[in-house]
């Protein structure tokens, strides 16, 4: 079996895909046979609901019920990087993806660069702050923290759905401002999770407990196929030895690098990426 090579993932900065003026009106604002048509007339149990539009092209981007709450990709954006500034964390935009059937769905990361830390000698780790958004009912308004791996860029969530960090869209309840401010307390996890992973780097793993745990991770069975014949596990047990750590490396390896090959959008990523925070941080 040949060794597989991990190849450098492509950085998107490019804000402009998730940032566009977008604005909730009635969803019969324009043509009401076509609003009701899109609506599906019952869903709402008699709210007609209200439309999600892009005020840059008029594009419904979505669908919605009335007591929907808006909130705009910008506005996280512009109060999370407030709340970096305030608090002087040095810390870069990373990547910018977009989830979704109209790309209404957000997925940022920003990267702390000063509290990166080594697990070993030689693998370094670098703290993110992921914040996501959708204007659809699909995804929560949010943010996760996790790790990358420098020495292969592999990005892996420590944590999915923060407590204090995650909210759904109805009206009042979402405070974005107090949302931002609430990252310092998601801070307090890499803390957690370095522990943890200095536990599993001198973990060891058995063959019955790899094959529970794969399903649990990958939905797919060719994404389980897939990582084996691929050499990755064997690659990873190789390096560092058949622990939990190199098993966690394998499947974050997989997820941040070729999990997006056969997926239009970020969304299945990031689902994999919550099963491993649950699986290895109890998450």
């Amino acid at each position: 079996m040949g060794r597989y090579v991990i190849q450098p993932r492509e950085r998107v900065f490019n804000k402009s895909s998730v940032v566009f003026p977008v604005e909730k009106l009635p969803l019969n604002f324009k043509d009401v046979a076509l609003a009701t048509e899109q609506a599906q007339v019952g869903v709402y149990k008699g709210d007609l609901g209200c439309a999600i539009v892009r005020n840059d092209d008029n594009r419904i981007i979505s669908t919605v019920s009335s007591s929907y709450q808006l909130v705009p990709h910008e506005d996280i954006i512009n109060a999370v990087e407030a709340v970096f500034e305030i608090n002087k964390w040095d810390y870069s935009l990373w990547d910018v993806r977009t989830g979704g059937r109209c790309g209404n769905k957000m997925y940022l990361r920003y990267h702390l660069p000063h509290y990166s830390f080594d697990v070993k000698e030689g693998d370094s780790l670098v703290p993110y702050v992921q914040i996501y958004n959708s204007y659809d009912r699909s995804l929560l308004f949010g943010a996760s923290v996790g790790l990358f791996r420098l020495t292969c860029s592999n990005g892996a969530m420590i944590r999915a759905k923060s407590q204090s960090l995650h909210a759904r869209h109805y009206l009042d309840n979402i405070d974005v401002v107090k949302v931002a401010l609430d990252i310092e307390k998601m801070m307090e996890e890499v803390g957690m999770a370095k522990t943890k992973l200095q536990i599993m780097v001198k973990e060891e793993i058995s063959d019955v407990t790899i094959e529970e745990l794969l399903p649990k991770i990958f939905r797919r069975e060719r994404d389980i196929k897939n990582i084996k014949e691929l050499g990755l596990l064997e690659d990873h047990f190789t390096e560092m030895g058949k622990t939990t750590y190199a098993f966690f490396n394998a499947c974050t390896a997989y997820a941040t690098h070729e999990l997006p090959k056969h997926s239009g959008n970020y969304d299945h990523e990031f689902e994999v990426q919550g099963k491993i925070a649950r699986i290895f941080f109890g998450n």
